[in-house]
């Protein structure tokens, strides 16, 4: 079984695409399920992380025809043609593959480098897979050192220094538009992860006039409290925005909320004052066409990609340190690995020495029919002290040769010299 990783990222694919590809929470849950239940023929366990800049599915598989499963069963779920997803995403595998999840994870990935959110994201990618038992032996260890991985760096390194996200560079940038949002009304609508963060990023800004809304109008308003800002339900949604100079759109919906007729419609209504929109959610909150009309700036996540902030250089400068932590990383994961390939010739050795000691023992205490209990349990415990004693320093160097280049060579010797595939040892 190898590992690997089928994905598409704001690297190589644009924010429609992304939409496109995107999983839903329930459409990973029927592809962890359609795992489980052997309906992906190849693929034994499944690790789905699905967010506004990738979506990738993290898998073992037995050969090519296994990967080519997984993205046609993805692509029927997103309602893709087969022929079109291939084409759009890439595959990575075993060292390539761990590699990369572990600079998703450290944030090396990310368009803002070192953002602080993917790290949650790949815990909660790893937890749903783990409660549908689609995160395996391998997956489970590959994630969990994932994000030991992504805390390292960000406990060893300056990568994290401003704890930046794409909603913080959002409100940095909407600064340098307005000059002082200290006089602009801003509409927030969601209140999820985004959302809070876009918030507490606009108030370091000095925003003074928030406007929350969302459909859940006791988050909202608990919010509101919690900034010092105006509850908005989403029955008045069409009047807050009018009052808004910026809106930020960070709403979990599978569809758009701010439509291209709606926003034109109430553009006469406003007067001269321009419209700022930044949309940070995926899938996105506002149509397309809405940037087109006048008097409108619409910027989505790619829009974003190239704004950076004061911190950008330091966490530059720390990405060589964050390599080096990964590199070690990726290496004991290997060792790790290759140690696993070692157990089952361990196993057999150790099982084939105890049928023969428990023979021995058996033919011997059969010829000496007058020991009382306590001499046959000391010659008993003799023989598993020996055996043990015998196999300690072979089971040792079998387990430190798996990190070589040889490690297949000494498990086919040590296979052989003992007959291992033989049947009965006596």
């Amino acid at each position: 079984m190898a590992q690997i990783c089928v994905g598409i990222s704001y690297k190589d694919a644009s924010v429609d695409v992304r939409e496109r590809s995107l999983l839903t929470a329930a459409q990973q849950d029927a592809l962890l399920v359609a795992v489980m239940a052997d309906q992906m023929p190849g693929n034994s366990e499944l690790v789905i992380l699905s967010t506004c800049n990738r979506t990738e599915l993290y898998a073992m598989t037995s050969d090519a025809e296994a990967v080519d499963c997984l993205v046609d069963a993805w692509a029927m779920q997103v309602g893709i043609t087969n022929a079109n997803l291939h084409q759009l995403v890439w595959t990575l595998r075993d060292a390539d593959c761990i590699r990369h999840l572990f600079e998703v994870s450290a944030g090396l990935e990310s368009q803002v480098i070192g953002e602080p959110q993917i790290l949650g994201q790949v815990a909660d990618a790893y937890e749903r897979a783990r409660t549908h038992g689609a995160a395996g032996t391998y997956l489970s260890a590959l994630f969990q050192r994932a994000i030991q991985v992504g805390k390292r760096v960000r406990a060893e390194t300056a990568l994290g220094h401003g704890m930046v996200s794409m909603s913080s560079v959002a409100a940095s940038h909407s600064g340098h538009i307005f000059g002082d949002l200290a006089k602009a009304t801003v509409l927030v609508i969601g209140t999820g992860e985004m959302a809070r963060s876009a918030i507490a990023a606009l108030v370091r800004h000095s925003v003074d006039k928030l406007l929350v809304a969302n459909h859940n109008i006791a988050h909202a308003h608990e919010l509101a409290v919690e900034w010092g800002g105006e509850v908005i339900p989403f029955t008045q949604l069409g009047e807050a925005l009018l009052r808004a100079d910026l809106v930020i759109a960070a709403v979990a919906a599978p569809h758009a909320i701010l439509h291209t007729v709606d926003i034109a419609a109430m553009q006469p209504a406003r007067g001269a004052r321009p419209l700022v929109i930044f949309d940070i959610a995926l899938p996105r909150n506002v149509e397309p066409g809405v940037g087109e009309i006048a008097g409108v700036r619409l910027y989505n996540l790619d829009d974003l990609q190239a704004v950076t902030d004061a911190h950008y250089e330091i966490r530059q400068a720390a990405i060589p340190d964050a390599a080096l932590i990964i590199a070690e990383e990726l290496k004991a994961f290997q060792d790790w690995q290759a140690a696993r390939a070692a157990v089952p010739t361990i196993q057999n050795l150790r099982g084939k020495a105890e049928a023969i000691r428990a023979h021995e023992l058996e033919t011997v205490l059969h010829r000496l029919p007058d020991l009382d209990a306590h001499s046959r349990e000391l010659i008993a415990d003799f023989s598993r002290r020996l055996v043990n004693k015998l196999l300690h320093q072979p089971t040792l160097r079998l387990k430190e040769k798996t990190t070589s280049d040889d490690a297949d060579l000494y498990t086919s010797i040590v296979a052989d010299l003992f007959a291992l595939d033989e049947g009965d040892p006596r």
